[in-house]
């Protein structure tokens, strides 16, 4: 699509403009929870994560969730992938807690993919240990004030 070229141009205004656009057009030919949308609404996730707008990030990826959580046959992979963006984004945005359930949900779905990606598993089995390490530093902390 044209957004993907913007987006790999780094053109991320324009990206998001035509990615606007597409959603928009499928929103009047696609039954609103068409897979087509979950494509598309990554895409617009991964654009404004690019741009470190986490929130809007999120908004995107959550929107994808929901209709890639609701079909009938569930794709782990594509389900590991979101839940795995979504806690990158939580944690940037400082939000650890959310960050970890995010991963932990994620890691489900990564141990049951078919064809299981261990590096990819692995970095969200890190990923998970960095959120518990913050909690900890927080909590000794707040300790040691009192």
């Amino acid at each position: 699509s044209i957004g993907a070229v913007y987006f790999g141009e780094q053109k991320y205004s324009l990206a998001i403009e035509y990615y606007e656009k597409a959603i928009e057009i499928g929103t009047t030919s696609l039954p609103s929870d068409h897979p087509t949308f979950v494509q598309m609404f990554q895409s617009m996730a991964y654009v404004y994560k690019s741009i470190k707008n986490h929130s809007m990030a999120l908004k995107y990826f959550r929107k994808a969730l929901e209709i890639e959580k609701n079909r009938p046959k569930l794709n782990h992979a594509l389900l590991f992938e979101i839940y795995t963006h979504i806690g990158t984004s939580y944690e940037s945005m400082g939000k650890n807690s959310k960050a970890l359930n995010q991963y932990k949900t994620g890691l489900k779905h990564g141990f049951k993919m078919k064809n299981q990606n261990y590096s990819r598993i692995h970095a969200v089995q890190s990923a998970i240990q960095r959120c518990i390490n913050r909690a900890d530093q927080l909590t000794v902390k707040s300790t040691k004030k009192r």
